[in-house]
């Protein structure tokens, strides 16, 4: 509903194809189609702009992609070395992503929330390793 309204204040928004959003703990994750993504995601103003409307952290994904390209946009601008898929004894599936480098204060995502939207978004639970230790 916020960005059908947002559509006279942010005209760019009508070159996009939004296809559902979700609510993970106040944070808001659009889940676009056909590319939207990029749109909003390369143009730095126009995604402030949006999430200033929005009154919440934005994360923007491509739902008509596979599960890496989903992590790799959930995890911009930290580049993902290696996934992989680890299969439990009990059906469930685990996602391993190690990131390059090794965990700093300076590390620009909090873990736990990139975590629940990967959760939210895929449905997978995420394991989150540093190249270096």
């Amino acid at each position: 509903m916020k960005l059908s309204k947002l559509l006279d204040k942010i005209p760019e928004l009508a070159k996009t194809i939004f296809i559902h959003g979700i609510d993970v703990g106040g944070d808001r994750v659009l889940v676009m189609g056909n590319g939207g993504h990029d749109i909003l995601r390369k143009n730095h103003s126009l995604f402030n702009k949006l999430e200033d409307e929005m009154k919440s952290n934005l994360w923007i994904v491509d739902g008509e992609t596979s599960n890496r390209q989903v992590l790799e946009d959930i995890f911009f601008p930290v580049k993902i070395l290696t996934v992989n898929v680890i299969w439990l004894p009990d059906g469930n599936k685990l996602m391993k992503a190690i990131v390059p480098g090794r965990k700093t204060k300076r590390f620009p995502l909090n873990l736990d929330k990139v975590k629940n939207v990967v959760k939210a978004v895929i449905g997978i639970d995420l394991i989150v390793e540093f190249e270096r230790t």
